[in-house]
């Protein structure tokens, strides 16, 4: 993707639901929707780091809350990625020293269905 509003007009498509989920290479349980795995192949030069994150730190998260918002919210060159009960309030801040993540606030939801974490965008929810 070029930029922030390019990124932001493709996710717009990913609404009501998925056509297909995508597992963790390593975290098996962890799975995302078609619109979390386009962000992930397109945000910057690609966000798996972000998949990583989530299927590693948030999870732990999700397996005992059910339900977590990841917020990244990144200036284009550094991000904060912050863990949500859904509330607003703050469980978890990680601090992303470089990336190229396009500049703004990028939320997702994450929730156990009982086998899997399912990681998605909110419109998908």
């Amino acid at each position: 993707m070029k930029d922030a509003n390019e990124l932001r007009r493709a996710l717009a498509q990913y609404n009501n639901g998925t056509g297909q989920y995508h597992r963790h290479g390593l975290v098996r349980s962890v799975i995302a929707t078609d619109g979390a795995k386009f962000f992930f192949e397109n945000a910057g030069h690609g966000a798996y780091w972000l998949f990583d994150i989530m299927a590693t730190e948030t999870k732990k998260t999700v397996e005992t809350r059910s339900f977590a918002k990841v917020i990244v919210k990144s200036n284009g060159k550094n991000a904060v990625v912050d863990t949500e009960d859904g509330n607003g309030n703050v469980l978890k801040t990680k601090r992303i020293d470089i990336t190229d993540c396009p500049e703004g606030e990028w939320p997702f939801f994450m929730v156990n269905d009982g086998d899997y974490q399912v990681i998605l965008l909110p419109t998908e929810y």
